[in-house]
């Protein structure tokens, strides 16, 4: 019996009926469906899978999954860091721009590789409207369907008249190679090299992620500030596993200041601070590893990881340029516990920390019930980057921060929290549980900041600034701070 034969023979064990066929090509539409449409037309060239089984199996897989992909992004709409870093301005903005480009924006998701993941996630997050959606979408997969099994057709004629027999061996081949293509373009963005989204859907991924910040209002650095930072040079600084990327601007002979942004975030959610220092201090902000451009390019969701990546980093600042004297931390909301770590891991290395926005409390930790699917290898690697490692973050922080709880007691360097008793997204509670766990710093202040939220770094940068300058003169003057 031949290799043809051989192969035909299998097939019929999974079932002569062709209803189970297509119950399996539906199902694989959802995970790769050029591969899964590929493999239908292939089959019904050879005799094995009727026409309007095969064509409307997949069709309706396809359909279904952009569907589901508008429902994800819909429900995702609940998950209140996200929803809240993005901004309600921002978000009607989007709404706005996507539906008046609707088709447009369905017909590139559909014809460019890679960007339904993100458009039909974004057209649900919008709010754009889902009818229309559904509408534009039905004639979309029927004639993007259609032209696969064409494709597909056209290639299994020429593969039969060079290969013969051994046709069945050279298809499995180009499905592979179909099925992994999106997973080998993903490892490639993550890693710094993919490809950019292109024209006006870049708008979705400014609305999902915090570059896009400045662009379309809400929390976040000005256009201009961000430009202006962008000039400065970026700099690469080794650590046990990679290596970070930051920038530095600021008074050369000022005190250090490490700057740790939160989840998801990247130095350049400093601009505002990097454009225009505060007088007498040296700043220096760092993408955390998983974010921006430092390595790993993982996410390293553990705060033990984090800490272990920026102690080098804290040991190297105030010495040969990179300011003078011992460094200050200042860590935004996941930052928050970052610097603390830090500090109690370094004691005597930093001259003060100031916790802004910071969760720190396990208790006050909750998860949107789409964040730990979101997590799933499958789903993972179809994730932006930064989605990715702040989802990861998030799920772990509970119990990194039980973990961090024993080790709050050995910080010692003075000490600064400052919260806004409207911020909804830490909850002010987290400052009552600081107060109570630092109880071996003696130089304490709390700065609660009457009906702010939790985006601190851009809308009350005063406030900091004021923090940091109480830690500068209570260095100098030897002052003690009081607890208030």
């Amino acid at each position: 019996m031949g290799l043809e034969q051989d192969i035909l023979a299998y097939a019929s064990t999974l079932g002569n009926d062709p209803w189970v066929i297509a119950a399996l090509l539906f199902a694989t539409t959802f995970l790769v469906e050029d591969a899964a449409a590929l493999a239908a037309a292939f089959l019904i060239a050879e005799g094995i899978l009727p026409m309007p089984i095969g064509y409307g199996a997949v069709a309706l897989g396809i359909y279904a999954g952009d569907l589901w992909l508008y429902s994800m992004g819909y429900g995702a709409r609940r998950i209140g860091w996200l929803r809240h870093r993005i901004g309600a301005e921002r978000l009607d903005r989007a709404r706005r721009f996507l539906d008046r480009r609707l088709p447009v924006a369905v017909l590139m998701a559909r014809i460019l590789p890679m960007l339904r993941l993100p458009t039909y996630l974004g057209l649900g997050y919008t709010g754009a409207s889902f009818g229309r959606f559904a509408l534009i979408a039905a004639p979309a997969v029927a004639v993007w369907t259609w032209v696969l099994f064409g494709a597909a057709d056209l290639l299994a004629r020429i593969l039969d008249g060079l290969m013969g027999p051994a046709r069945w061996i050279a298809f499995a081949a180009i499905i592979a190679v179909v099925a992994l293509l999106p997973l080998l373009w993903r490892r490639q963005a993550k890693g710094g090299g993919g490809v950019a989204l292109a024209g006006p859907l870049r708008v979705i991924a400014a609305t999902l992620l915090p570059a896009g910040q400045g662009r379309f209002g809400g929390p976040g650095p000005s256009r201009a500030a961000r430009r202006s930072a962008r000039r400065l040079p970026a700099e690469r600084f080794a650590h046990a596993g990679g290596t970070l990327n930051l920038l530095r601007s600021g008074d050369p002979d000022g005190i250090p200041v490490l700057l740790i942004h939160g989840t998801p975030g990247s130095a350049l959610g400093w601009s505002n601070w990097l454009a225009d220092p505060p007088k007498g201090f040296h700043l220096v902000a760092v993408d955390r590893p998983g974010f921006g451009g430092s390595l790993p390019a993982q996410p390293l969701p553990e705060l033990e990881d984090q800490a272990a990546a920026l102690s080098p980093l804290l040991a190297r600042l105030g010495r040969d340029g990179w300011g003078k004297g011992p460094p200050i931390i200042l860590g935004h909301s996941l930052g928050g516990p970052i610097a603390a770590l830090l500090a109690a891991l370094n004691p005597g290395r930093p001259a003060g920390l100031v916790i802004a926005g910071g969760a720190l409390d396990p208790d006050l930790e909750r998860l949107h019930w789409l964040q730990r699917p979101a997590a799933h290898p499958v789903l993972r690697w179809m994730l932006p980057r930064a989605l990715d490692s702040a989802n990861r973050e998030l799920i772990a922080l509970e119990a990194g921060l039980r973990r961090l709880e024993p080790h709050l007691s050995s910080i010692a360097a003075p000490t600064v929290i400052v919260h806004g008793d409207a911020d909804d997204l830490v909850p002010f509670a987290n400052v009552d549980f600081l107060r109570t766990r630092l109880v071996n710093v003696t130089q304490l202040s709390i700065i609660t900041l009457a009906g702010r939220d939790h985006f601190l770094p851009w809308k009350d940068r005063p406030a900091l600034e004021h923090a940091l300058r109480r830690l500068l003169d209570s260095a100098t003057n030897g002052d003690r701070m009081q607890c208030l």
